[in-house]
């Protein structure tokens, strides 16, 4: 309804997209996220959304892009470094990707999104073969966010 009344808001627009994509409907997700970042190009926060959508569709470069454009637009979106760090984890360059998660939790985000990165960064260690220090971010992420089902989901992965 909020985007018949305002089709030319850019955030709704962006959050449309968002919903689309949630609710798996990829292709409305792609119109609407892309419909926004033509609205309001210089906006970190709608590069991070259309961001989403790549990273569910698993075109690692154009998501790569987006979280660039995003960063460029608004610096402190720790949520845009935790994402660069899975495509860099993607793409085994694991250095790049602990540098992404130590700017992001730099930044101090909220509880759950600190918890999502020390979770990225216990991956990106193992992935390392540095089983003691995964186990150490593992058990960071449980003990700042301890009712996440993913984080309890993992616990076998880091025992």
């Amino acid at each position: 309804k909020a985007q018949r009344l305002y089709p030319k808001h850019a955030g709704i627009n962006s959050e449309l997209g968002l919903a689309y994509l949630n609710a798996n409907e990829l292709a409305l997700a792609d119109v609407y996220s892309n419909i926004s970042l033509n609205q309001a190009p210089y906006t970190g926060w709608i590069w991070l959304n259309r961001a989403k959508y790549f990273n569910v569709t698993k075109a690692l470069q154009d998501q790569y892009n987006c979280l660039d454009s995003a960063l460029k637009y608004k610096p402190i979106l720790p949520e845009a470094y935790l994402m660069k760090a899975a495509v860099f984890e993607e793409v085994k360059e694991y250095t790049l990707a602990i540098q992404n998660i130590t700017i992001g939790l730099a930044m101090q985000p909220e509880p759950q999104l600190a918890a999502r990165l020390f979770l990225q960064k216990a991956s990106v260690l193992k992935a390392l073969g540095k089983k003691k220090e995964a186990k150490e971010s593992y058990l960071t992420a449980k003990m700042i966010d301890p009712f996440n089902p993913l984080i309890s989901l993992l616990e076998s992965s880091y025992e």
